[in-house]
């Protein structure tokens, strides 16, 4: 039989978010184990260092259940609490409550305190197996047994599963550590003590696996009753219980007259008395601690009764009447077996032998009525070929009577179709005929009016036209003006550019051409040229005139001279 628990896992992985959870699978031995590696041995508390050392400390010492942790430095001015832990803060050494919970048992994480509070407490919230064997134990009949058993427990105060969490202080100073150890230790010594007083020392090995144990009932309970289960219990005897059927029996479908001994009816033995006595006695001592254990803040999870030791003189006396029994139940089934075996074979030839009497006359009675069934095929073959070939014989005749009649009514039908092409054909030409003259007659008279209307959008866009022309005479005149402003534009920014230009602001000719004289002769000045001389020559002709002299020399004149002096020099004047 095996139990799960959760449990939380020791070491650094205990120091994770809060809310996690960590579980470990806890299997109920069926059998004894080494308890060093994964029991306690005993329950204790101790100072540590700091509280953020906690799960290290606990995962080395599994019967640890209470650290008291020194404060890191008395300037620090906050609390670490690990997960996995109840947790008991108190300043200036009296416990506080969380704020904001009021709840003496402070939850797992980061929190802010003065200087002078500290963590002074933590209790373990993992399942802790406490190993404590008890020995000297008196069976029923005075033999001393030792009795290895295990408890698990687990410290309350956890709010998210409905508790108080008040019971954590509680169980601090008032229970302890060692006080729970030594009330474990008392209580499991009762327990199993009066477990083993209530059996045989035939019958202890019963209630080691939990399966078949007996009731644990005390003794002088079971005095003070006086009824005659208690005398029972007190002198081991046996309760009635029904008698045991062989399976034989239901086998040979439940003949009363065997001499197999199988199928008869018999007491239970010793053994099939502790097969089916008590129940499980692990539940009703957990059930009864739970109630001792529970107000004080422990919670009995499970109690484990590994082994069960005898003195070595009765383990060998039980082990060789176990051989012997088993010998003589090895012998008697194997006679029950050969026997069985000699009338199963028995069976098996008669009715082997009555399965080859029937079959040889099933096989008989199949040979004659097999002989009828074929008479009887025989007879219906022939009436069913006499019939095939009187209904081939009408099918050939009304076969040719319908080839006849088909090829009738298909020339008929020939007849018919050449006659419907014919007539068709001459109403076919007859419409294209027709058709065709009214479609020329429509093509003239379309024509005709796509002609007229041509005629008609050729007038209208002529009048169009020499409207848009009238209307745009104004536009076109001011772009032949823009034009002309244009070109005289362009013809005085050449003008601006060109350096012998000479400008005046005087409209007399004679002194226009002066300047133009005075221009040459600076730009041709040093050098022998027509433009030079006909510059000089204007000039001495404007002097003779301001002096008085006679029009009739000859002096060229202004475009002679302006063309000569451009054709030699190339200026402008």
């Amino acid at each position: 039989r095996r139990w799960r628990h959760t449990l939380p896992t020791r070491g650094a992985a205990s120091l994770s978010a809060p809310g996690s959870v960590h579980e470990a699978e806890y299997t109920r031995p069926a059998q004894a184990v080494e308890p060093s590696c994964i029991m306690a041995r005993r329950l204790s508390s101790r100072d540590i260092r700091t509280a953020t050392n906690a799960p290290s400390v606990f995962g080395i010492n599994p019967g640890l259940i209470v650290a008291r942790p020194a404060r890191e430095s008395c300037c620090l001015c906050y609390a670490l609490v690990p997960h996995g832990f109840y947790a008991l803060v108190a300043k200036n050494g009296a416990e506080i409550d969380e704020p904001g919970s009021n709840s003496p048992v402070w939850s797992s994480g980061f929190h802010f305190v003065d200087c002078f509070s500290k963590v002074t407490h933590l209790v373990t919230r993992q399942f802790i197996v406490f190993d404590t064997p008890v020995q000297g134990c008196k069976t029923s009949d005075d033999v001393n047994v030792i009795i290895n058993s295990s408890v698990v427990f687990r410290v309350m105060g956890d709010d998210r599963k409905g508790e108080d969490p008040k019971l954590v202080p509680k169980f601090v100073h008032d229970v302890t550590a060692a006080g729970l150890q030594q009330q474990l230790q008392d209580a499991l010594s009762q327990e199993m003590r009066t477990l083993a007083r209530s059996m045989k020392h035939t019958e202890v090995y019963a209630c080691r696996s939990g399966l078949a144990a007996a009731q644990a009932q005390p003794v002088v309970a079971a005095m003070d009753r006086g009824s005659e289960e208690g005398e029972a219990v007190l002198k081991g005897e046996k309760m009635p219980l029904p008698p045991l059927v062989g399976a034989a029996k239901a086998i040979g479908g439940g003949d009363e007259d065997s001499d197999s001994e199988i199928g008869e009816a018999r007491e239970p033995d010793e053994f099939d008395f502790v097969g089916f006595k008590g129940i499980d006695v692990t539940i009703e001592m957990k059930n009864k601690l739970n109630e001792q254990f529970k107000p004080q803040g422990v919670e009995i999870v499970d109690v484990i009764i590994q082994d069960i030791t005898l003195p070595q003189e009765i383990s060998v006396q039980m082990t060789n009447r176990s051989m012997v029994k088993s010998l003589q139940a090895f012998e008697k089934m194997t006679q029950q077996h050969q026997i069985q075996a000699i009338k199963l074979k028995n069976e098996l030839d008669m009715e082997t032998l009555n399965n080859q009497e029937d079959a040889e006359k099933f096989k008989a009675e199949k040979g004659k009525s097999n002989q009828v069934y074929k008479d009887q095929y025989d007879e219906q073959k022939e009436i069913r070929a006499r019939e095939y070939n009187s209904y081939k014989k009408t099918t050939q005749v009304e076969q040719q009577k319908i080839a006849a009649d088909m090829k009738e009514v298909t020339l008929r039908l020939r007849l018919e179709r050449e006659q419907a092409l014919q007539q068709l054909a001459l109403e076919a030409e007859e419409q294209a005929v027709k058709i065709t003259a009214e479609a020329a007659a429509k093509i003239q008279e379309m024509e005709a009016e796509t002609e007229l209307q041509v005629a008609q959008m050729n007038g209208e866009a002529q009048k169009a036209l020499a409207a848009a022309e009238l209307a745009s005479n104004k536009h076109l005149a001011k772009k032949r003006e823009f034009e002309l402003t244009d070109k005289q534009l362009d013809i005085y920014n050449k003008l601006s550019m060109n350096p012998d230009l000479v400008v005046t602001a005087s409209e007399d000719e004679k002194t226009n051409l002066m300047m133009m004289a005075d221009s040459v002769l600076k730009s041709e000045q040093g050098k022998e040229g027509d433009g030079a001389m006909l510059a000089n020559l204007n000039m001495l002709r404007l002097a003779s005139n301001a002096y008085g002299l006679s029009s009739s020399v000859y002096i060229p004149s202004n475009d002679a001279a302006g063309a000569e002096s451009a054709g030699a020099g190339g200026e402008a004047w």
